[in-house]
């Protein structure tokens, strides 16, 4: 039986390509070649985790709720106008306006304001020594049997549907989020609009709306960790505009 060389190092690059941007050593060595968000050490967060999740609760308490996938659609409409009439915009997934840029999110209507909750960028949630690192890149089972094993009855435990095109919660999809582009000879510079934030929720959160949240906790026994990643947006943006994040935050001590 002949061996695809070929096919089994495009595979190790794939895998490569998606695990790069958690090696520490490959981050350090790039970051001259990176669109970097500088902030110091007492205001690295753009806004605080209370505003966070005010507004957290403030969307989902009115999102459309369902476990049955023919739903998802349908529901996936629904949130949309209610994002619009509590936020005061929406975000989709599309073709991105970058070059080679695949798939992107955009301001579909509206307008987001500086400092505002765009969109949350979903996973399975897991500790430095849980060995599942390199299977985790690209595997929704991990995600799937984790959030079903600790199901809230009749809602499992996290949010499923981010991993079909009808997102129940619209906020689901930053991990389409491109990154911002420096220009150079061969491209113009497309800037970050919006930034990575960690934010933990507190033990008190709605348990109805945690099923509502696109995270798996991998071990049971650290159920208890609330941290999500949000994506916050650092200027104004308008509708029609693509929404650009900055992979890389450098963190500076105070002078």
């Amino acid at each position: 039986m002949a061996v695809d060389l070929k096919a089994i190092w495009r595979n190790v690059l794939g895998k490569w390509k998606n695990y790069r941007y958690r090696f520490v050593p490959w981050i350090a060595t790039n970051l001259k070649d990176r669109n970097l968000r500088l902030a110091t050490s007492d205001a690295d967060k753009i806004v605080s985790d209370g505003r966070l999740v005010s507004s957290l609760v403030e969307v989902m308490s009115k999102f459309e709720m369902s476990v049955e996938k023919k739903d998802w659609p349908e529901i996936h409409l629904k949130n949309l106008k209610v994002m619009h009439k509590v936020c005061g915009f929406t975000i989709r997934k599309g073709a991105s306006k970058l070059p080679h840029g695949g798939t992107g999110v955009g301001v579909a209507d509206g307008e987001i304001p500086e400092g505002t909750l765009v969109a949350l960028y979903p996973g399975t949630r897991y500790m430095p020594w849980n060995p599942i690192l390199l299977q985790s890149l690209g595997n929704p089972f991990i995600f799937r049997s984790c959030s079903r094993r600790d199901r809230i009855l009749p809602f499992p435990s996290a949010e499923e549907s981010w991993l079909t095109p009808h997102p129940v919660n619209p906020l689901s999809v930053g991990q389409f989020v491109n990154n911002a582009t420096r220009g150079d000879l061969f491209s113009s510079e497309w800037p970050a609009n919006v930034a990575y934030q960690e934010c933990d929720v507190p033990m008190d959160f709605p348990t109805k709306l945690r099923s509502l949240l696109p995270y798996a906790q991998y071990a049971m026994e650290e159920r208890a960790s609330g941290r999500i990643v949000c994506l916050v947006s650092t200027r104004r943006i308008r509708e029609g505009e693509e929404l650009l994040s900055s992979y890389f935050t450098l963190i500076r001590d105070a002078a």
